[in-house]
């Protein structure tokens, strides 16, 4: 669910959800099988490009269509995992450094950085990075358009001190650098005992969600807030919080499905009460 609402959000408006999109590439049914490059579009001017710098096995980029998700990853079994998969692109670089070429290239950016410390600190501009999830984070970025959008998960909660500044140390620059150069739209502290178990670990978590890079860099991180200092501890408060809307499709496909199931109920109801009246 954190997966399918992270990719979902950086979905560009208009765009196939990765389900639908997988669909129109799969022929046969519920057997079918992928057909050669039927994933590819044509259409290589006008369409979204998605990135996930540090795939893993691809599971982040669930609500994105595979033929505009462009993946990497340095683990070779991790790596063989996502060439079984229809992706537009899959890469092995370093995810410290991004190509050149993919500089401010794609409409969305989803990304679970590993966590720890870099043996040595990377400047961002003025800003010294010493934790690798951090730097990880802030090269994805840069492959982000102005006007592109980003999910982002990293460990830990975020903490303030008595005047209500996010506590001084790694986690206060890293904050401070996305607040002043990008639009933070929100950081949601995840209970990860009872959200993130799934993943293998239950330490808590934080989605962050950027949409674009601001005109003129300004600003830093806020102080402590009710809605920043408010942990999220279901998935239907996650959802809240993503804010993400149902598309006319999805609540048609709810309403039917609905309709489904009130007239299998009925259709049970009868046969309980003509076997009640048989016996």
């Amino acid at each position: 669910p954190i997966s399918f609402l992270a990719s979902s959000y950086i979905l560009k408006s208009g765009s196939l959800s990765g389900y639908k999109a997988f669909k129109n590439i799969v022929k046969g049914g519920t057997k079918g099988k992928i057909v050669g490059n039927a994933h590819l579009t044509n259409d290589k001017n006008d369409f979204p490009r998605y990135l996930e710098p540090s795939a893993g096995n691809g599971l982040l980029t669930i609500a994105l269509p595979y033929h505009y998700t462009h993946v990497n990853e340095l683990d070779d079994v991790r790596l063989a995992n996502l060439k079984e998969q229809p992706f537009a692109k899959v890469s092995s670089w370093d995810a410290l450094k991004p190509p050149a070429a993919y500089d401010r290239t794609f409409d969305g950016i989803v990304t679970n950085p590993p966590f720890g410390s870099l043996s040595q600190p990377e400047l961002f501009g003025k800003f010294k990075i010493k934790r690798l999830e951090h730097a990880m984070a802030l090269n994805a970025l840069r492959c982000m358009k102005d006007d592109g959008k980003a999910a982002i998960i990293i460990g830990g909660h975020t903490t303030w001190d008595e005047h209500g500044r996010v506590t001084a140390g790694t986690n206060r620059i890293f904050l401070n650098y996305l607040y002043h150069f990008y639009n933070v739209e929100d950081i949601i502290p995840i209970n990860g005992k009872k959200l993130y178990s799934r993943q293998g670990t239950s330490i808590n978590t934080r989605l962050i969600l950027i949409d674009g890079a601001k005109a003129v860099p300004d600003g830093a991180a806020p102080l402590k807030n009710k809605l920043h200092s408010t942990v999220v501890n279901t998935h239907e408060e996650l959802w809240d919080r993503v804010q993400l809307q149902p598309t006319p499709e999805i609540l048609t496909k709810i309403n039917q499905n609905i309709a489904r199931l009130r007239a299998k109920a009925i259709l049970i109801k009868q046969k309980q009460y003509e076997t009640s009246n048989i016996i």
